[in-house]
């Protein structure tokens, strides 16, 4: 026997019934909360705009009116989503392609600390700094003599009284950068013991071995031993230090 979608009820011969506008159930006007006016009113809707759900249709309708709610949560969070990671890629390519080119424009410099700083004119400063530079590279690398006229270098930063400012010289191609970097362990000491040769790092290489520095130190405050820093395929990487090479 059909029975009342809301209370379960056997609908009998009952008169008093409305339709479920979802499974077209029956459903008691009482159980529905309706009128007799309520019921003609919705009767003489003509566009339908007016509708009748028993408790289990209404309900069903909620959840799908949810889940379609989340579905359509969901697609607008992975749209920004995919925009946000599609924004960090090209952020990043942008940043590592600016990185690369400054690194290839870098790669013919060198830096050397320690050269002492004369007085006088700038030109003059200039040119006692770069008879100096010809000086280094003729002991470490003789096959640069008589390319002196092709090298530029000039000091870093402002200058102030006691202070040193180190020298950036810059080489027509990377090359002879690279083998002064490789062979400045072999500078004559007696004749240049307070010069330190490196290359030309970017901002970001300074930041990185910087921090690098500082890992060191904790691991060896931690009781870490026999630890240093070596380029390892041209990066800075913690490495042991082997017990052969310090004997």
């Amino acid at each position: 026997m059909p029975s009342c979608r809301n209370c379960a009820a056997p609908i009998g011969n009952c008169k008093t019934l409305v339709t479920c506008d979802g499974c077209t159930g029956h459903i008691h006007m009482s159980c529905a909360g309706l009128s007799d006016e309520d019921v003609q009113r919705v009767t003489q809707n003509k566009n339908k705009t007016l509708k009748i759900f028993c408790k289990h249709c209404n309900n069903m309708d909620l959840r799908s009116l949810l889940l379609k709610l989340v579905i359509r949560v969901e697609s607008i969070e992975n749209k920004l989503d995919t925009q946000k990671q599609e924004k960090l890629s090209e952020e990043i390519f942008e940043e590592a392609t600016g990185e690369a080119l400054e690194r290839m424009k870098k790669a013919k410099n060198i830096i050397i600390h320690g050269i002492p700083e004369k007085t006088g004119s700038i030109q003059n400063r200039q040119e006692e700094d770069l008879l100096t530079v010809s000086t280094i590279i003729d002991n470490l690398h003789r096959s640069t003599e008589g390319n002196v006229s092709q090298i530029k270098c000039h000091r870093l930063g402002k200058a102030a009284p006691n202070k040193t400012r180190p020298l950036k010289v810059i080489f027509p191609g990377e090359e002879q950068a690279r083998l002064i970097l490789k062979n400045k362990k072999n500078l004559d000491s007696s004749k240049f013991g307070n010069i330190k040769i490196s290359d030309d790092k970017t901002p970001r290489q300074l930041t990185y071995l910087k921090s690098l520095r500082t890992t060191l130190q904790n691991r060896i405050d931690n009781g870490e031993a026999n630890l240093t820093i070596k380029y390892v395929q041209g990066k800075p990487t913690i490495v042991t230090i082997s017990k052969n090479k310090e004997n």
